[in-house]
């Protein structure tokens, strides 16, 4: 062996010999050059999106469909450490390793980074406990503050209260194969990117006109609201499980919002439609969004919902209006799941005479926005 492979070697396996001996899963491989010096500061910096390809990731203003609605909005971070015995519900560690090196700190968006509004920069354990590793998850709480927080040994959950029109997400970063994030792997510049997934259900409503043979009917719609959970829990740290909401507080009728105007809520109030006379006349321009382009529901995730509206007959002397109940299911049982998007379409055929259709659709199909992630962004 030439003097020159013996210095490689005996480097490599100085490297070896320190990995190995750090318990827990070794951040880094390495390379048979490197070397570091421990006492040098490492910030912690997290990425929402994809930072490299530049992708762009809007608050209180209904569904995040791209980065750029998120700038400047604010979103939580938890990084745990991952050594064996870390509870979630008290602070452990020691000053220099943590068991929470964030919990639950805020920072805001800007471009794909997250800077944090801390006065202070945080900063991973460096020397002797440079090889503690850490659990990187992420939340987007929309315009909502938690009512509690709620933490048990294996999890952190936020107890919150939506009102229809908060796009609640999560994240749980994944480090390349080969890395786990800490000290060394943020040295490598491997840091967490935060690929957000919806937590809510996304509802769109449509009013499709029945076929009322020889007449042609003259219908208002009004007071729509649909029934579903407003109070909650967000699960935003947990120990290797999901992240996901569970509102299973009473169902409450939640009015269809249509848009937000100077910072305040606008409400779907009326629509009207006519019913067509012979089939000929069922073209798709027939079928028109309720409340409008912008009109839709964020909810919790269900197996089914409830909603009523009202339906007056304009085209008859009778000034009767009546009550329509709809049960929103779909025919195979299949829930409504976090991250997708459906349109309810009701045909309406007279004051009581109504057919419903659920059908799953894009979630940005009404929201001029071209997306470049689906659940998982």
């Amino acid at each position: 062996m030439n003097r020159k492979s013996f210095i490689s070697l005996i480097k490599s396996l100085a490297l070896w010999a320190v990995l190995t001996m750090a318990p827990g899963c070794h951040p880094y491989l390495g390379y048979e050059d490197s070397h570091y010096d421990l006492s040098i500061p490492q910030p912690i910096h997290v990425f929402v999106g994809n930072p490299s390809a530049g992708v762009d990731v809007r608050s209180g203003m209904g569904t995040v469909d791209r980065l750029a609605q998120l700038e400047e909005k604010s979103v939580r971070v938890f990084a745990m450490n991952t050594r064996e015995g870390v509870r979630y519900d008290r602070e452990g560690g020691t000053a220099n390793a943590p068991d929470f090196l964030l919990n639950g700190a805020q920072g805001t968006l800007s471009g794909s980074q997250v800077n944090w509004e801390s006065s202070s920069q945080y900063y991973y354990p460096n020397n002797e406990n440079y090889f503690h590793t850490y659990d990187f998850t992420a939340c987007f709480l929309d315009d909502l503050a938690p009512l509690s927080t709620q933490r048990t040994a294996n999890e952190i959950r936020y107890e919150l209260r939506i009102d229809g029109w908060q796009d609640l997400m999560t994240s749980r970063a994944q480090a390349p194969e080969g890395y786990s994030f800490s000290y060394l792997a943020a040295r490598t510049d491997v840091n967490p990117i935060f690929k957000m997934q919806h937590q809510m259900v996304k509802l769109r409503f449509q009013l499709k006109p029945g076929i009322t043979s020889g007449v042609t009917k003259t219908l208002k719609v009004s007071e729509f609201d649909l029934e579903a959970s407003n109070r909650g829990y967000l699960t935003v740290a947990s120990r290797g499980g999901e992240l996901t909401a569970d509102f299973s507080s009473v169902p409450l009728p939640l009015p269809l919002i249509i848009g937000k105007n100077d910072g305040r809520y606008e409400y779907f109030v009326e629509q009207f439609m006519e019913t067509v006379p012979d089939e000929n006349q069922m073209t798709p321009d027939k079928t028109v969004k309720l409340g409008g382009e912008n009109a839709y529901l964020l909810v919790p995730p269900a197996q089914s919902y409830d909603c009523k509206f009202y339906v007056n007959d304009l085209s008859t002397s009778l000034e009767a209006t009546d009550k329509v109940k709809s049960h929103l299911a779909f025919s195979t049982g299949e829930p409504f799941k976090a991250g997708n998007a459906y349109v309810i379409t009701f045909q309406l055929f007279g004051r009581s005479q109504v057919s419903v259709f659920v059908e799953k659709e894009d979630w940005d199909k009404y929201t001029g926005q071209s997306l470049e992630f689906d659940n998982d962004w």
